[in-house]
């Protein structure tokens, strides 16, 4: 899928080609379709329309974004296709290959937790749904925040990056915040605010891309908490060709790979 956050759209390919040149003996032959993540129809529509082609397809790798109508596609082809969704669990009968969003959430406000004085406040932002990732970021950080007795001010509802900012604009007038935590837009959030404002913060972002990347190498953010996404791709493609090519029985695989804590030391 496409979205604001190219990084991720590149990894995940950087991946699957990694690991189709290990596999090339296999002679894999990958038909790559792309789609916006904020239209989840866009994706059902090119998917019934691959499904009901001539073409043979013997693999399919996806990310499913309305996962009710992608399962209910799929379902009359589970016998004849090899099915694999990344980064969205879709069903016991279906492979997958992804990260504990939630624990990424979590691993953020432990992290932030560490980091603040018992009577520092923090901001959260609830950006909404990208039917991916971000519901489970905001709701592993509350709920690690709350064991944590972390004193929150939110999660404030706002629909996207200039809605927030507005929102920022006022709160950071009227209050003393020490950290910010957005489950999603965080990095074009956070690269519009002032360097006086971040360098007085102490935040921690989910997700990685280039923005994130750049915000931890100029201080402005301490870390981020993300899903090793080439990994992800070149799993998910290794995982396909043991399905296609090896006698692996009829057990399902489900692959979670640990989420990856990203400071400036470790950032590739």
């Amino acid at each position: 899928v496409e979205s604001k956050n190219s990084y991720y759209t590149e990894q995940i390919k950087l991946g699957i080609k990694g690991a189709k040149k290990e596999y090339k003996h296999y002679n894999l032959e990958i038909i790559e379709i792309v789609t916006n993540i904020n239209k989840p129809m866009e994706q059902v529509l090119k998917l019934k329309k691959l499904l009901d082609s001539d073409k043979q397809i013997d693999g399919i790798i996806i990310i499913p974004l309305d996962k009710t109508k992608i399962l209910e596609l799929i379902n009359p082809y589970l016998e004849r296709i090899k099915f694999i969704t990344v980064s969205v669990f879709l069903s016991k009968r279906i492979a997958y290959v992804g990260t504990d969003y939630q624990k990424c959430g979590r691993l953020a406000a432990e992290l932030l937790t560490k980091t603040l004085n018992s009577n520092d406040k923090v901001l959260v932002i609830d950006n909404g749904d990208d039917n991916i990732s971000s519901k489970y970021y905001l709701n592993g950080f509350l709920n690690r925040a709350n064991d944590d007795k972390m004193n929150i001010i939110g999660p404030i509802k706002k629909n996207g990056v200039e809605e927030s900012l507005q929102y920022l604009k006022t709160i950071l007038k009227k209050e003393n915040i020490s950290s910010i935590f957005i489950n999603r837009y965080a990095q074009d959030v956070l690269l519009e605010l002032s360097d006086n404002i971040l360098k007085k913060q102490k935040n921690i972002t989910t997700g990685i891309g280039n923005r994130i990347r750049k915000l931890i190498i100029e201080r402005k953010i301490l870390a981020t908490v993300a899903d090793d996404v080439y990994n992800t791709g070149y799993k998910a493609c290794q995982l396909m060709v043991d399905m296609l090519y090896k006698e692996i029985g009829k057990n399902v695989k489900k692959i979670i790979l640990e989420p990856q804590i990203l400071l400036m030391e470790n950032l590739k």
